[in-house]
């Protein structure tokens, strides 16, 4: 199991250091969801963990985060469903 989400976290961190690398408009878009160093999308894993932790004040404060992150990088789109 850990291993996986391990995986999985390292996948989502490849496709934000991508987007960010590549410039233009899409790194634009991807600087607008950041999320302190992270990308509202890497927040996935960290906001699970503290859960995990019983950190759950920082865990909400993490969340709260990247809700924000992700209407501040949807242009007019409909919000990311997570």
């Amino acid at each position: 199991m850990e291993e996986r989400r391990a995986e999985q976290a390292a996948g989502t961190t490849y496709m934000v250091d991508q987007a960010l690398g590549g410039g233009g408009d899409r790194a634009e878009q991807f600087k607008k969801g950041m999320v302190g160093r992270l990308h509202y999308l890497e927040t996935v894993e960290p906001i699970k963990q503290l859960k995990r932790e019983r950190r759950l004040s920082e865990a909400l404060a993490l969340c709260y985060g990247a809700i924000n992150a992700a209407e501040d990088s949807r242009d007019g789109r409909e919000p990311a469903p997570w």
